[in-house]
């Protein structure tokens, strides 16, 4: 029984699109445009399909899936670096006197020092292992520096 849509189709092109999807998988995960290539060019011999059995054997199943899988790959992310800024000395002479405003934040059960800076305007969210004062010290270390 086909599954697919077969409406507008003759029922000769509906078993020549089924024969086609069946090559296809047959013939391995190859892509589309690759297998259409084989067909034109007759390097299956003696192969009764034409590009037109398969474009129909396209509009009435879709994608083969067979041709898909393996073929789609997700992106890779990209990287965060971590860029150390050279603080021009007007900016440190102007503001060496600062008034920190900090706090703990857990989100999701994950520890954070948040930290605000009136004078600058800069603010911090520094990621912690755990809330003790080593942990603290290193977090609030991090944004002194």
């Amino acid at each position: 029984m086909v599954k697919g849509n077969v409406e507008g189709f003759a029922t000769q092109h509906v078993k020549r699109a089924e024969l086609a999807q069946e090559l296809h998988h047959n013939v391995g995960p190859i892509t589309e445009e690759l297998f259409k290539t084989q067909v034109q060019t007759n390097a299956m011999h003696n192969c009764p399909m034409t590009v037109d059995d398969i474009d129909n054997a396209r509009k009435t199943f879709g994608k083969s899936m067979h041709a898909l899988k393996g073929n789609c790959v997700r992106q890779q992310l990209k990287q965060v670096q971590n860029k150390i800024l050279v603080i021009p000395r007007e900016l440190v002479a102007n503001n060496h006197k600062i008034e920190l405003c900090m706090d703990g934040v857990t989100v999701n059960g994950m520890n954070f020092l948040h930290s605000t800076d009136e004078t600058v305007a800069c603010c911090h969210f520094i990621c912690m292992p755990r809330t003790q004062a080593k942990d603290c010290h290193e977090a609030l270390d991090k944004v002194l520096r």
